[in-house]
C-alpha cells in the first residue's frame, strides 16, 4: 500500500499492529456501532484501551501528515482534546446524519441501533487467566450469526455479534464472563 502511495507521490504511512485479538470488546455491526459511540464519549471504560490506542495511532498519523500538529504528541493530545470537549462526538453525528442516518444514535444507541432477538453469555468453566483469543474464530462466529456475506446475494443482520469478550492477560474466575453472543 505505501509502495502505491508513493508511486502517486502521496505521502504514506503504515502501521503494523496486532491482528491476534479483536480491537475492543465488541464483533458486530451494530454492537462495533455502540462501543465506538461509548468510546466517542469518553465512556468506553478499561475495556477499549486497545481500540482507543490504535485510534490514536492512526488518527496522529493523519495529523501529522495533514500538517495539523508537529509531533505524535501534540496529535495524540488533540485527538484526546477532541473527545474530551465533545466535538469528536458531534463530528459523528454529522456524518451520520449527512448520509440519511439517525442522529439520535450518538444520545442512546440502544435506543437506535437494531438489537438481537436472543442473548447468550459464554462462561469458564474453569478460573485462570486468558492465554488466546482466536481473532479467527471469532470473525468467522460472527460472520456464521450473519454479521456478514459469504455470498453477495446473503443479507447482513445488523443486530448479530459478540460483546464483552475477554482480552489476552486478563483474570477469569469459574464461572466468569467469556463474552455475550447476540
Amino acid at each position: 500500500m505505501c509502495a502505491i502511495g508513493h508511486a502517486m507521490k502521496r505521502p504514506t504511512v503504515a502501521l503494523l499492529t496486532r491482528m491476534d485479538q479483536p480491537l475492543g470488546r465488541a464483533v458486530g455491526n451494530a454492537v462495533e456501532v455502540a462501543e465506538s459511540i461509548a468510546c466517542l464519549r469518553g465512556d468506553a471504560g478499561a475495556g477499549a484501551d486497545d481500540l482507543m490506542e490504535v485510534t490514536y495511532a492512526l488518527g496522529a498519523e493523519m495529523l501529522l501528515l495533514a500538517g495539523v500538529a508537529a509531533t505524535r504528541e501534540e496529535a495524540r493530545e488533540k485527538l484526546a482534546a477532541t473527545i474530551a470537549d465533545g466535538s469528536a462526538l458531534a463530528k459523528f453525528r454529522e456524518i451520520v446524519v449527512a448520509q440519511g442516518g439517525d442522529g439520535r444514535v450518538c444520545d442512546d444507541p440502544a435506543a437506535v441501533l437494531p438489537r438481537a432477538k436472543f442473548t447468550a453469555e459464554a462462561r469458564a468453566g474453569r478460573a485462570g487467566f486468558v492465554r488466546e483469543v482466536d481473532a479467527m474464530a471469532v470473525a468467522l462466529g460472527a460472520l456464521r450469526l450473519g454479521a456478514g456475506r459469504i455470498r453477495a446475494e446473503d443479507t447482513v443482520d445488523h443486530a448479530v455479534g459478540f460483546t464483552a469478550l475477554v482480552k489476552v492477560g486478563e483474570r477469569v474466575e469459574a464461572g466468569g464472563l467469556l463474552g455475550v453472543v447476540h
